[in-house]
């Protein structure tokens, strides 16, 4: 369809700043066919620089009237005329898929198909939800790598208290591992002393009581 193609004068070419498909959050009323673009639907939304206006314009178009305006307008199309023009191109000819013979109403054009929209749509679902499985993933991966570096401190705050027990336990003079072979078969000094149910905190209470207990008796030693 050559003669179809709408072309804008050069004074008249805006430049295209932005164009995004979005999915509605709220209501808007598409350019070209004025009916309303309910949420959850997608649309696209184009803004343009005028070369005759210092303010940006923003256009919000359906899907069904943005597939139109691409196939017919090849050469460029003014906002929001997208149906006049259609009526000026093909008014006179033997067929018109305009509105003004009340054959078709904007945006009921017969050779698209009722279902693209509803395709267009599970496609950009599809793609939302694939978005969010990949940053969910990228997520995962990094909570795991948290999780080896603190699992890492955990193992290091365990050896350290270890550390700490067997030194407290042999000062406080608890027996070894090695002196309890019935028990403890094939033990040797490097294995330790046993604590029993100890822990730092237990064993530093022993150690404070013992060194408490030594100083009293230092005391009466010397009085």
């Amino acid at each position: 369809m050559n003669n179809s193609c709408i072309c804008i004068e050069p004074d008249d070419v805006g430049t295209l700043i932005s164009s995004v498909r979005l999915r509605a959050r709220i209501a808007h009323v598409c350019c070209e066919c004025r009916r309303a673009i309910v949420p959850g639907d997608l649309y696209e939304r184009d803004v343009l620089k005028y070369n005759y206006d210092s303010d940006n314009s923003t256009f919000k178009t359906c899907l069904t009237c943005s597939r139109i305006r691409k196939s017919l307008f090849t050469c460029g199309w003014y906002y929001g005329k997208m149906w006049a023009d259609i009526h000026n191109v093909y008014c006179d000819a033997d067929y018109c898929i305009c509105s003004c013979e009340a054959r078709y109403q904007p945006g009921e054009i017969p050779d698209v198909d009722p279902k693209a929209n509803e395709i267009e749509q599970l496609q950009a679902e599809n793609t939302r939800l694939q978005s969010k499985l990949t940053h969910a993933c990228e997520e995962g991966k990094k909570l795991q790598a948290e999780n080896v570096r603190l699992q890492a401190k955990c193992d290091g705050y365990a050896k350290e208290n270890e550390e700490v027990m067997q030194h407290l336990g042999q000062a406080l003079g608890y027996p070894y591992f090695a002196d309890d072979q019935k028990n403890f078969p094939g033990a040797t000094k490097a294995d330790g002393v046993a604590v029993g149910e100890h822990v730092p905190v237990t064993l530093a209470i022993v150690a404070k009581k013992k060194i408490e207990q030594l100083s009293k008796t230092e005391a009466a030693r010397n009085t």
